[in-house]
């Protein structure tokens, strides 16, 4: 997937939700966790689970298939699961 600005989004695709985190994961721990995922899985996720797009709407601002996008989305839920669930055995 390639990048895409915040200006070149359409209009109604803009306006973003902050990520909401739990009270006893610190922030920056989600932060850097996604921060590190690959950058397709990066804006998939982001723009399904946190801007709240249908997968049709980011096919169509990102020119990726459905499944792909789909795809993305899974594993980059599985990568932040994984950092989750570390940080919660640790403590």
């Amino acid at each position: 997937m390639a990048p895409m600005a915040h200006d070149e989004l359409p209009g109604q695709f803009r306006t973003m939700r902050k990520p909401k985190t739990t009270a006893t994961m610190p922030s920056k721990r989600i932060e850097g966790a996604t921060d590190r995922l690959p950058q397709g899985q990066r804006e998939a996720v982001l723009l399904k689970d946190v801007a709240g797009l249908s997968y049709q709407q980011i096919a169509t601002v990102s020119g990726e298939s459905i499944p792909a996008i789909k795809s993305s989305v899974r594993q980059a839920r599985l990568s932040l699961q994984e950092t989750i669930n570390r940080f919660y055995c640790k403590h």
